[in-house]
């Protein structure tokens, strides 16, 4: 039988019977001077909490019976990102740009067809997210605050949304492809050239179709702390296109 070692922090019954006595795949065991201690000796009476240790003789879908609320351990992360997003809101921006980067780039590679992981591909993008990417949305959206004063009204969105569509987009778009072909793929500047002015435009009609109603959404509803959060996650899935787009055909083979 599968053996499985926890510590519960929930102080819940894991077990109740008529007989009120614990299955015998439990094993009584002293941890930190506890003690298994029963209810009470009449029928269908439940003993109390186990000890923190237990040895189970359980079946997997057993053991998940456990109260073990995750929920407060994912709250008990987003409150520890959140402080650091307060604290140190550039570093941490960068950090997210560059973890959604490198998935997005592990899954591009996936559904590409890659049999093994290029791990060197997949660092050059991670540090391109994370030197650039975290970075320039801090700032670019600082500056958009700045420029329209915090504004939020419907007018203003589609100023800032035109002003970023007509700017940074085809800048990042233009950048990132250049950047792939030089240093991730490591073609001449010729090549990379010729390549960006075939690609280039159908890449930047398509992101013109998509990207401004993302822009609505990330001015209109998103705080100002979390609006390079949300941008991140979408580009990790725009990267999913961009990266198929600016691959080249000798990354099949890989």
């Amino acid at each position: 039988p599968l053996q499985w070692v926890g510590s519960l922090t929930s102080h819940a019954p894991l077990w109740s019977s008529s007989s009120g006595r614990p299955p015998l795949a439990f094993q009584r065991r002293r941890s930190a001077g506890e003690e298994w201690s029963a209810g009470g000796n009449n029928e269908g009476q439940h003993w109390s909490s186990p000890p923190r240790t237990l040895f189970l003789s359980l079946p997997p879908f057993l053991v998940c019976s456990c109260d073990v609320n995750m929920s407060e351990i994912v709250a008990d992360a987003w409150k520890k990102y959140l402080l650091q997003l307060q604290l140190h809101p550039l570093r941490t921006k960068a950090i997210t740009a560059g973890v959604l980067a490198g998935c997005s780039d592990a899954i591009a590679q996936k559904i590409s067809g890659i049999k093994k992981l290029q791990l060197r591909r997949l660092l050059l993008i991670m540090l391109y997210g994370f030197a650039y990417g975290g970075p320039f949305g801090h700032f670019l959206h600082k500056l958009m605050d700045i420029i329209f004063k915090g504004k939020k009204d419907n007018k203003t969105v589609a100023k800032k949304v035109l002003l970023e569509q007509l700017t940074s987009s085809p800048w990042n778009n233009m950048l990132f492809m250049t950047y792939y072909g030089l240093v991730i793929e490591g073609r001449p500047w010729s090549l990379v050239r010729n390549k960006v002015r075939k690609d280039y435009p159908s890449v930047q009609l398509m992101a013109w179709r998509f990207w401004p109603i993302v822009g609505w959404v990330n001015y209109q509803y998103m705080p100002l702390q979390f609006r390079v959060l949300f941008h991140s996650f979408v580009a990790s899935c725009w990267g999913i296109f961009l990266n198929l787009k600016a691959r080249s055909t000798a990354v099949k083979k890989a």
